[in-house]
């Protein structure tokens, strides 16, 4: 799975190849027919067709292989880079990272930066050699100096360690301004926790924003949630709430769930409680009994639908404290005993545990005032324990 993954990533910074490569060419056939006469760049870019899987051509590992193989020995560096990554990942050959090394070696000392940020990465990972950090600084260094973001980025990492080369924030933090300017996200994350946590200088939220303002208007999940949590707690920008809350929302609207927490968070923040909160019993005298979940909502109210059994102990030292909660907030908290009566123990086979598939208990589940449940299981009882926290429940 892990080399699967690996191999993926590798596969997405081939684009750049795939572009330069089919650059020449109108269409599949045309790459193909050229392909057969020699071309070695079409040759490369026909095995890349056949590595992805595009141009309606089916995914076919052995034919990539075929033309990559073509390509590399006419001395292109660019196949050889595919020819690669193919012995790298194992994809229609038999994994080996020392040929995969051959070839990465062959394009990289023509200055190819993709060849050398991969040729980088073995040695970074000790990939069919020794691992070797200073090796690995001195492919991702010519790699890096050429443009490529990921290089930029791993370059970063190595100085902010101190692997392969001396310790220098200052450098570190150069690469990764570099990589996030390039719309490298792991570059603009490594970037922000060196601004936003302090590392090698003191905490610096304003220079953290213009990077955050930027890939966030790029459409980058990971930039609208930093700005929704520099707006909502006033870090580095004058506090705004609804900005806070916009970008947020953003966020969530592109699947980054962590956002959907802290968007939670800051309703709860924004709302105005017309009314407190209360803890109710909701299915006595049905206990244990399959529960209809939407019939938990309540109309432009936030609720906690706490799933517990009276034999749980957690459960039960949790009560008071979402008692207390609701108490000093405007949480409905709604309580689902999964326990049928007579049993003694904790009641996994009750049809409301079997719901649910329930394995863990207290199990809790958050409403926003629509009836979507916005949280559960742990996301939800991290966000309910840091609320806990701000109202000053115990």
């Amino acid at each position: 799975m892990k080399t699967c993954a690996v191999a993926l990533a590798l596969l997405l910074s081939l684009a750049v190849l795939a572009h330069r490569a089919l650059a020449g060419c109108d269409s599949f056939e045309e790459i193909k027919a050229r392909a057969e006469k020699g071309d070695p760049e079409c040759q490369c870019s026909l095995a890349l067709i056949y590595l992805q899987g595009k141009e309606g051509v089916k995914k076919d590992y052995a034919r990539a292989r075929f033309w990559a193989q073509k390509s590399a020995g006419q001395g292109c560096a660019n196949g050889q880079v595919v020819l690669g990554l193919l012995y790298q990942s194992g994809w229609g050959v038999q994994q080996n990272y020392a040929r995969a090394r051959f070839w990465y070696q062959k394009a990289a000392v023509r200055g190819n930066p993709v060849a050398q940020r991969f040729l980088g990465d073995l040695y970074l990972n000790g990939q069919g050699v020794q691992r070797n950090y200073a090796k690995a600084r001195f492919w991702y260094q010519k790699a890096a100096v050429r443009g490529n973001p990921v290089a930029q980025r791993f370059l970063g990492d190595l100085y902010l360690n101190g692997q392969g080369v001396q310790r220098n924030y200052a450098k570190a933090i150069s690469w990764y301004e570099k990589a996030a300017a390039q719309g490298d996200d792991n570059g603009l994350k490594a970037l922000a926790g060196m601004y936003t946590q302090g590392e090698g200088s003191e905490q610096d939220w304003a220079r953290a924003n213009p990077w955050f303002e930027k890939a966030a208007a790029q459409g980058k999940a990971y930039a609208q949630a930093m700005l929704g949590y520099m707006y909502a707690q006033g870090l580095g920008v004058q506090k705004d709430l609804a900005r806070g809350k916009a970008w947020y929302q953003k966020a969530v609207d592109q699947g980054y769930t962590e956002a959907g927490e802290l968007l939670e968070e800051l309703a709860g923040e924004t709302a105005a409680p017309a009314q407190p909160g209360r803890v109710e019993q909701t299915n006595q005298g049905r206990e244990g009994r399959a529960i209809n979940l939407e019939s938990l909502a309540v109309p432009g109210r936030r609720v906690l639908v706490a799933f517990y059994s009276p034999r749980c102990l957690p459960c039960v030292k949790l009560a008071p404290r979402l008692e207390a909660l609701a108490a000093k907030t405007d949480w409905i908290v709604k309580r689902i005993n999964i326990n049928r009566p007579g049993i003694r123990g904790i009641d996994w086979e009750s049809p409301a545990a079997r719901q649910l598939e329930l394995d863990s208990l207290p199990y809790l589940l958050l409403l926003d005032p629509k009836g979507r449940i916005t949280a559960e299981g742990d996301q939800a009882m991290a966000i309910i324990l840091r609320a806990m926290q701000r109202a000053g429940v115990d």
